[in-house]
């Protein structure tokens, strides 16, 4: 490489945000080579993957090689590959390998003994708008950054996207490449919803945080969710998937079609736990009477399954309407369930994370959003029964 090496007198800043790794890579693979230094890459905070020199590889680890040039084209595409199947690149420069780009090691996601029974949520509103890929994402990422009170160790989360519109599968930043399997129904729960002897999906690992495991959607699910209602026997086949997953995660957060479809019935019967986001407005209450309905309709595959929380979300304490939702959820579903601290309505910092596909706490760690959306999570974790 015969460029300037801009880092051979002082080293580059460690971690390296992934905004500026195609703009530094010539440099960044330099400093590796020469130094025999790692470099760690991370996106708002998070550590997403590390550049280390060949000499730290195994003997006869496998690899795939993969030039400068086209790594710095497709640096998401790639980093989405490496974490998701956990085979390093090396990395050429004129069909040189220079440098190696290694995953970073994730929480043991291996069966354990002290392993409990995973927790099991659904979130879910027949009501559209009301926030549930935003409480799945923000409150997932928060618990995976929590201490597993039997394990001793983070909480290893799967998310799972049952809804076709994809918007959690969107939010993570897996529909981005048009090669991802995230477009691909094998990917998705829908064959084995269909056929419980298909093997189940594997989980993907979201680019950006490396620590969650997900499961997405696309909206090849929309023809599932009328087979399901025509053979109810199939609703129950979520509940046998998830079976397959216990030792492997701690707790399975489920984001649900806004309906009283056959996708939502199938996440619903697969869990124990409902969250029922509220947007502060008449809209998202308005059909709370189906809801036990279709609660008991559910308990036939999942006998405890409850509603354990409502999640207020935009709220606006300036607004009488708010304060009057927030007031019939604390007097007149009481009995139904408990209501957790209402969630501010800060659009803008919500929106620019959903865009920068990261969450509140990596995106601006000092918003005072963070401060509510740790506490909801305690009130949760303690309305589940479950220790923070």
């Amino acid at each position: 490489m015969t460029h300037k090496k801009r880092f051979s007198d002082e080293p580059p800043p460690n971690p390296v945000p992934l905004r500026d790794i195609r703009a530094q890579l010539p440099d960044l693979l330099d400093y590796v080579a020469a130094t025999q230094h790692s470099v760690t890459i991370s996106n708002y905070g998070t550590p997403v993957a590390r550049l280390v020199p060949l000499s730290d590889l195994p003997p006869n680890q496998p690899t795939r090689s993969i030039a400068m040039r086209r790594f710095r084209d497709e640096l998401t595409a790639t980093l989405w590959d490496l974490n998701t199947h956990r085979e390093p690149y090396q990395i050429t420069h004129y069909t040189a390998p220079i440098a190696a780009l290694i995953p970073i090691d994730p929480p043991d996601r291996q069966e354990s003994p002290m392993t409990s029974p995973a927790l099991r949520i659904a979130i879910w509103n027949e009501s559209g708008g009301s926030g549930k890929t935003t409480i799945a994402v923000e409150i997932g990422y928060l618990l995976a950054q929590r201490t597993n009170p039997v394990t001793g160790d983070r909480n290893r989360v799967l998310l799972i996207d049952t809804d076709p519109q994809g918007s959690l599968t969107r939010r993570l930043g897996l529909m981005d490449d048009p090669t991802s399997p995230a477009h691909r129904i094998s990917s998705t729960v829908g064959n084995y919803l269909n056929d419980p002897e298909e093997t189940p999906p594997t989980p993907m690992t979201a680019t950006n945080f490396p620590e969650l495991q997900v499961i997405p959607s696309n909206n090849k699910l929309s023809k599932i969710d009328a087979t399901l209602l025509m053979n109810d026997e199939d609703i129950g086949n979520l509940r046998k998937m998830l079976d397959q997953f216990e030792g492997r995660f701690d707790i399975i957060l489920i984001d649900t079609p806004p309906s009283r479809g056959g996708l939502a019935r199938a996440a619903l019967s697969a869990v124990d736990h409902i969250l029922i986001p509220v947007n502060s407005s008449m809209k998202s209450i308005e059909n709370f009477n189906h809801v036990l309905e279709v609660v008991a309709q559910c308990r036939r595959f999942s006998p405890k399954l409850k509603v354990s929380a409502f999640v207020v979300t935009s709220f606006n304490k300036a607004v009488n309407h708010d304060r009057e939702v927030l007031q019939i959820l604390n007097e007149h579903y009481v009995e139904l369930a408990p209501t957790t601290s209402p969630i501010t309505n800060r659009k803008a910092v919500f929106n620019d994370a959903m865009i920068s596909r990261t969450v509140v706490p990596c995106w601006k760690p000092k918003d005072p959003a963070v401060r509510e959306l740790n506490q909801v999570t305690d009130e949760l974790l303690g309305f589940m029964g479950v220790g923070a």
